[in-house]
């Protein structure tokens, strides 16, 4: 609630001052946050821009990023209408002030790291004893502590502070400028810091602020969003160069997998736009592709990248670059396209994109919609891109001209020659001149000579059928490519277990129990465009021995002759194609009447869809009138929840101890969750002191008992070891003793064992009687038991029988009870059922209505379709009737002219010459 004691702005700020010199800065803050929440000041003045910067001076100090953030929501809720350059002004002055005070933090944290060591008074000492027991409880060294101390709070404010104005600019088109200013900012700040999960939140933050932007718009609620003017080509080039920006902050932290993503923005973005963006931004943004594409393992689209970079940085230049950037940029060019592995080769499709046309592939499936993205045109490969860099004709000068003689030689090296003996020993020199020669272009090496390996390998196929692997080893040795790479190259190409790829066929399968390299019985399959390269060159050879040769039938008569006599034969069958135009001008005629009777049938379908259009109309605007009713009840319900939650606040601060009268009731939710926390905080920061007291004396407690038990150690010791001795000098001799008593305790066993055999036999007797005795008790006591069970079980079937009786007169009671039940539920279920028949028969009726109606309306149209197709018919008997009447009389015509003939149809005799030509232009 606002200030009583200050109506004026001008007055709070004068208080305000006179606080913060007094040192009360919490009281000034308040004092100028009650002006800014005042509903007296919803109109914009200029000395609120001074309450402001008051305000955000303050809050810096104290490090208070809520109390700023609160601040600039209240002062753009002020100034977004009608002083959007004073809210940009207080923006920029938050953003400079947060950035001073981190740069601040950062050299004094760095000093505090170099004056320690003016405080070590012994250079032998290496660590203080206070450093030593820090390092027995965390892992940090002085330097961490030290940062985390001083610096990492000013960053956390600072982090707060971007994300603070990104949410109070993100649908504010007069300010969007400062919006995408203060996202590269955020990116500097991420990037110059090593701040890697701050960068992966604020990429998803503009994404979110996007997508929402993007939502809006195609649903046409606009208006929604507070301060939103709809997109604008200057809009669409600002979120283009912070995107660009954000993948150039991504690249610099490695943070690959946000830079995948960020291309989706970008291509989202574009989609956006009417105008494709400038060549040399998109030059750019091709750039940092390349480095991506590059650390994924991509070199497809790598290539693909510096292509598109190499022909935009051609448009975006004014002027020519200098020859040693032409050059290299061609080189990179022509070397990603190399270090492509080639699949007409029978190498593993790296990229996804290979020939199985499998549509479950997700790699597949994920490649290609990654070219789509990037604008590349259907599935791009290795040899359109070559195909395409060879039709740049500045390209090929400088391919021709300018390039390294050995980044040449690679080129037809790996492109034009069939060597499979020496290409090998003929790649691997020049890719080691690359590596000296041309240093920024020594990463290629690797990938070219795996290039190398597959080349080799698919040329080895051509000529042998199997070759030991010791002279395969050899042969690929110069390219110094470890032989588990080289195996896993042609597996890889391979595919299956029988050797067949499934991308590029079978380049070979390695048997290692005979140690040979097997190729494939029938030759391998040329791929499609080096099939069309030779006929291309087999047709251009024709063509010039064709030119070269002068043809047989100029030098032969009879020859000329007999094609005189072809040419006749052909004038001759002119009257056949006479006819054969007539024909066709028949089907003509039909083709257009059917034409006409489609655009007949067209017209009655166009009006049924728009019946159909109407009565879809007509449900639109009920919806409609659906969504008003429960757009009101919303509203009530909205209504009805802001009471309950007044309600909440009372009985929740209640309990916290705190009465609160009526006027909580014009306060703001987020004021009332605010007073709610601050009481909360206060009985939280109680209860933390508590734990850290009670904290701090365990930890006394164990630091005592710790040295306590290393004290007595050594005692504990040595007792134990005494007493061991002892234990076992005892255990010594009470086996000693154990040993001497057995003796004597046998001996006197073996005494008392002769002295009692003589009493043997009396005891056999007395046995043989106690036994008989105790036989006799045992048969009597077994009958006793068993008439006891038979009158036991006598005793159970009576109960069980009883128990019987009982159940069976409760199951025919139960039974009654569930009879008059059904009967009740049947009457009520007929009378339902009667309701229920009455309901549909009405339904009947009236879907019969609309059934009769549908079908006299099908019956109208059907009339009308019979109508034209009538009308049609009668008009094509008429042309037809036409037509047969003038072809008739053209028969009647020609027989006239021409007269009777008695050789061929024709009408010229053998004796009569040839017929006049007509409409060839010469022999």
């Amino acid at each position: 609630m606002a200030n009583q004691y200050f109506y004026k702005p001008e007055n709070a700020l004068k208080r305000a001052n006179e606080l913060s010199a007094i040192g009360n800065e919490k009281g000034a803050l308040q004092v100028l946050h009650d002006v800014l929440t005042a509903k007296k000041s919803r109109t914009w003045v200029k000395v609120l821009e001074s309450i402001m910067l008051k305000y955000i001076d303050i809050a810096v100090d104290l490090k208070l990023h809520r109390h700023a953030k609160d601040g600039l929501h209240q002062y753009r809720n002020i100034s977004q209408q009608q002083a959007p350059q004073s809210l940009e002004a207080i923006i920029q002055h938050l953003l400079k002030a947060g950035e001073s005070r981190v740069a601040k933090a950062a050299k004094e944290a760095r000093s505090m790291n170099l004056g320690k060591g003016k405080a070590v008074a012994d250079l032998e000492c290496e660590q203080t004893p206070e450093a030593i027991m820090l390092s027995t409880m965390t892992d940090e060294g002085d330097g961490d502590r030290s940062e985390r101390e001083v610096l990492v709070p000013w960053l956390k404010f600072l982090w707060e502070t971007y994300r603070s104005v990104l949410d109070i600019l993100k649908t504010n088109s007069k300010l969007e400028k400062v919006y995408h200013q203060t996202a590269q900012r955020a990116f500097e700040f991420c990037v110059q810091h090593e701040r890697k999960t701050e960068m992966r939140r604020l990429c998803e933050t503009l994404r979110h602020h996007l997508s929402n932007l993007q939502r809006a718009t195609a649903q046409g609620n606009t208006n929604r969003l507070r301060g939103w003017e709809g997109w604008t080509q200057e809009g669409i080039e600002l979120h283009l160069a912070t995107r660009f920006a954000q993948l150039e902050a991504a690249s610099a932290q490695e943070l690959w997998t946000e830079g995948f993503r960020t291309v989706e923005d970008i291509h989202q973005v574009m989609r956006i736009s009417k105008k494709p963006p400038k060549a040399k931004l998109m030059a750019k943004y091709y750039e940092r592709l390349t480095k991506i594409f590059w650390v994924s393992g991509n070199y497809l689209f790598h290539a693909y990248a510096w292509w598109r970079h190499a022909q935009l940085a051609k448009e975006s230049q004014k002027r020519p670059p200098p020859v040693e950037d032409q050059i290299q940029m061609a080189c990179s060019v022509l070397l990603s396209a190399l270090a492509i592995p080639d699949a007409s080769d029978g190498a593993p499709d790296e990229q996804g994109l290979g020939q199985s046309g499998d549509p479950d592939d997700v790699d597949a499936e994920k490649m290609a919609r990654m070219a789509t993205l990037l604008g590349f045109r259907g599935h791009p490969t290795r040899a359109a891109l070559l195909a395409e860099i060879a039709a740049d004709d500045e390209l090929v000068d400088v391919f021709g001209h300018d390039l390294p003689a050995h980044v040449r030689a690679l080129h037809e090296a790996l492109e034009n020659t069939f060597a499979p003996r020496k290409l090998a020993g003929t790649v691997a020199p020049l890719l080691k001149e690359l590596k000296e020669a041309t240093p920024r272009l020594a990463h290629y090496a690797e990938p070219l000579a795996r290039v190398a390996v597959s080349r080799v390998v698919a040329q080895l196929g051509r000529v042998y059928s199997v070759v030991t692997l010791d002279n395969f080893e050899q042969l690929v040795a110069p390219l110094s490519v470890p032989a588990d790479d080289v195996e896993k190259l042609i597996v890889g190409a391979a595919g299956g277990p029988g050797g067949g790829a499934s991308s590029g066929g079978a380049l070979a399968r390695v048997d290692h129990r005979l140690g040979v390299l097997r190729f494939p019985e029938e030759p391998q399959a040329a791929p499609a465009s080096r099939h069309l390269g030779d006929l291309a060159r087999y047709v251009a050879e024709a063509a010039q021995a064709a030119r070269d040769h002068k043809p047989e039938e100029m030098r032969d008569p009879e020859r000329a002759a007999k094609r005189a006599r072809l040419f006749e034969m052909a004038r001759a069958a002119s009257a056949r194609d006479h006819e054969s135009a007539l024909e066709r001008k028949q089907v003509i005629e039909r083709r257009k009447e059917e034409q006409e009777r489609l655009m007949a049938e067209k017209k009655a379908a166009e009006d049924a869809e728009e019946r159909r259009l109407e009565a879809e109309r007509k449900k639109e605007e009920e919806a409609r009138l659906e969504r008003e009713a429960k757009r009101r009840e919303r509203e009530k319900l909205e209504k009805m929840r802001a009471e309950l939650q007044v309600q909440e606040a009372k009985e929740q601060m209640k309990a916290l101890g705190k009465d609160v009268g009526d006027e909580i009731i014009n306060m703001k939710e987020e004021e009332r969750q605010k007073l709610i926390k601050d009481q909360r905080d206060k009985q939280r920061k109680a209860e933390q002191n508590e734990a850290k007291k009670m904290l701090e004396q365990s930890k006394r407690l164990d630091y005592i008992t710790r040295a306590l038990r290393l004290e007595e150690l050594p005692v504990l010791e040595a007792r134990y070891a005494k007493r061991l001795e002892e234990d076992r000098a005892r255990h010594d001799a009470q086996y000693v003793e154990s040993v001497e008593k057995g003796k004597v305790d046998h001996a006197a066993a073996l005494l008392e064992k002769k002295r009692l055999a003589r009493v043997q036999s009396h005891r056999e007797k007395w046995e043989a009687g106690v036994l008989a005795a105790r036989k006799a008790a045992y048969v009597k006591a077994r009958a006793d038991a068993e008439q006891q069970h038979k009158e036991e079980a006598i005793a159970r079937k009576v109960a069980r029988a009883r128990r019987r009786r009982e159940d069976y007169l409760d199951d025919l009671e139960r039974a009654r009870a569930e009879d008059e039940e059904r009967a009740y539920e049947a009457a009520a279920d007929a009378l339902r059922a009667e309701e229920e028949r009455a309901w549909e028969a009405q339904q009947a009726e009236r879907r019969e209505a609309e059934e009769a109606q549908r079908r006299e309306e099908e019956e109208k149209r059907a009339a009308e379709i019979a109508r034209h197709r009538a009308e049609a018919e009668r008009l094509r008997a008429e042309r037809a009737a036409e037509a047969e009447a003038a072809d008739a009389q053209e028969r009647e015509r020609r027989q006239a002219a021409d007269g009777p003939s008695d050789w061929r149809r024709g009408g010229a005799r053998p004796d009569d010459g040839p017929p006049p030509r007509r409409g060839f232009g010469g022999d």
